[in-house]
């Protein structure tokens, strides 16, 4: 806290949240000019608000609480939030208030604020370790692994579509084949994970291709933002593929989005009848057990015949 601000901004914030109507933008007047913030009741949400200098888009979400950079009343902000009604009472607990003392706080010299407006992803970091990351986002590097064979194929003239958010069996399906994409970014890792028993079926006359891509972060590689420009110019719809990727937590401003990495080999393994998989007819009577809904298994793909992939 900066010297000579002896006050108790979590009961501040606190008693703030409670008495603001919604709709309202409140100056809190228990900080200095120089280091002015918001507690905000607007569109649902519920939390506060710093000034905000900085022209990279911003967003991330942890632990039920998120944060964005936007414009309120006329003033471009970094707005930390729950929403209301989805965690109704949560504003309440001494967590969020917490949470929010020290978004706002200036710190020594100002040295927290700082922190906030010029380094949020550090900010934000230190708070998801502290209070953990609730959500079950895929990490970026596997979607980045999807658009790089979403590219590819385009590249081939074929148009898949791909499932995106929707999580369903395979990520890229025709009339006349599928895909499935696997990524790793460990350097000799040759072992994958099958998400069911039904996740390698494939339907009759439309073959099926387990793409195996291995990434490595590098600053002169490729980020999500990129990929989703290279696939507008290839022709794929910009507000789906963002919609997409909001779906799996990566909307635009997320830091992660930015994470660059290069595919350093890309394999194409054909799953037929000598790929190792579990299905149905891997079990009596066509069927899992009785009281057993779904089987993960993972597959060694070492030894299997493959086809390696060249630049793309």
């Amino acid at each position: 806290m900066e010297k000579g601000l002896n006050i108790n901004l979590v009961a501040a914030i606190k008693t703030h949240f409670a008495m603001l109507r919604e709709g309202r933008i409140l100056l809190m007047e228990e900080l200095p000019e120089e280091y002015k913030a918001w507690v905000v009741r607007w569109d649902g949400r519920i939390g506060v608000a710093v000034p905000y200098a900085g022209e990279e888009k911003v967003y991330m979400s942890f632990s039920k609480i998120e944060l964005e950079s936007t414009i309120l009343n006329g003033e471009k902000v970094l707005f930390l939030f729950i929403r209301d009604q989805e965690n109704s009472g949560y504003w309440q607990s001494m967590n969020f208030a917490s949470v929010c003392e020290n978004f706002v706080e200036p710190g020594e010299n100002g040295s927290n604020r700082r922190t906030v407006t010029e380094s949020i992803q550090e900010w934000c970091d230190k708070w998801k370790d502290l209070l953990g990351n609730a959500n079950r986002e895929k990490p970026a590097y596997t979607v980045l692994g999807e658009l790089f064979i979403y590219r590819w194929l385009l590249q081939q003239g074929i148009k898949p579509e791909w499932t995106g958010r929707a999580c369903n069996r395979l990520d890229f399906t025709t009339e006349n084949g599928s895909w499935e994409v696997k990524s790793t970014i460990v350097h000799t890792d040759l072992q994958i994970t099958i998400s069911s028993q039904k996740q390698l079926l494939s339907m009759p006359g439309c073959p099926l291709n387990l793409m195996f891509c291995r990434l490595e972060e590098n600053p002169q590689g490729e980020s999500i933002n990129d990929m989703v420009q290279a696939l507008v110019e290839l022709g794929v719809d910009r507000d789906s593929l963002e919609e997409d990727l909001t779906g799996l937590g990566l909307r635009k401003g997320v830091f992660d989005r930015n994470q660059r990495f290069a595919l350093v080999e890309l394999r194409r393994y054909p799953v037929d009848d000598r790929f190792p998989k579990l299905t149905d007819d891997s079990f009596v009577g066509g069927k899992l057990p009785d009281g057993i809904v779904k089987v993960d298994y993972v597959v060694d793909l070492a030894n299997l015949e493959y086809e390696t992939i060249e630049k793309m």
